[in-house]
Parts: structure tokens; sequence; C-alpha cells
């Protein structure tokens, strides 16, 4: 006579338990960039500025025009994501600037990239060059 998988011996219902597995942590995703120079702010700061065609030093001065303004403004988000530091360390390594500045900043870069999807997309090639993809 065939066992049945549910049944025990003695003809009762099995109770079936489930078996736990542990799993091994899964391997971290290790990025590969291509190799470039490294990442650094100097580099943001070029990058950016080649792009709005405004030169390093007026990008980092008390500039107050509105092209220069919203340059700086983008270089602020481009180095928050690249750099992931903190608003205060962006502050001091831009221009010596408070960090409710910077956040300003950012905060403006990103509510104009959900507004504008070609300006979304330019931030992100800028990233993508900062990062050498």
């Amino acid at each position: 006579m065939p066992k049945v998988l549910n049944q025990r011996s003695d003809g009762r219902p099995a109770v079936v338990r489930p078996v736990i597995v542990k799993q091994e942590p899964a391997a971290p995703i290790m990025a590969r960039l291509a190799p470039c120079a490294p990442i650094t702010v100097a580099r943001c700061i070029k990058i950016v500025g080649s792009r709005y065609g405004i030169w390093d030093h007026i990008l980092l001065a008390d500039d107050r025009r509105s092209e220069c303004v919203r340059a700086r403004w983008v270089l602020f988000y481009v180095v928050r994501v690249v750099k992931k530091w903190s608003y205060p360390e962006i502050g001091r390594r831009l221009g010596d600037r408070d960090h409710s500045t910077v956040l300003n900043g950012c905060r403006k870069t990103i509510a104009k990239m959900q507004k504008n999807p070609a300006f979304k997309d330019e931030v992100e090639g800028l990233i993508n060059e900062v990062l050498g993809r």
C-alpha cells in the first residue's frame, strides 16, 4: 500500500511545519566605474561650470546673477548626490556658505527637476559625467 504524505502511520493527518532555511546575505553589488579621474569637488565644479559656461572662480564667488545662482544650486545638488556630504560640509567646501544656503539650493534644484523633465535629464547627465558613466 502506498504511503500518503499527509498522514501519519496511524492514519491521522500529519502536521506540516514550514522549514526555515537560513540564507547567507547577498554579496553587495559593487558598481564598477569606468577608469577616469577620481571623483573630487574640483571635478564637479569643472563639469558644472563648463556645462553652464561659467568660470570656476565665478561659480564659487558671491555673484548674484541668476545664471550663476542657478548653476551654483545645481552644483550643490550634484555634490550632495555624488559625494554624499552634509549640507554644512558642502557649504564649507564651496565658498564658505551657510548650510541653509546649500539646503535651499538643493531644494530649488529638486523642485525644478520635478517640474521639468528636460532639466532632470540634464542634471542626471551631469551626475553621470562626474561619475564617469
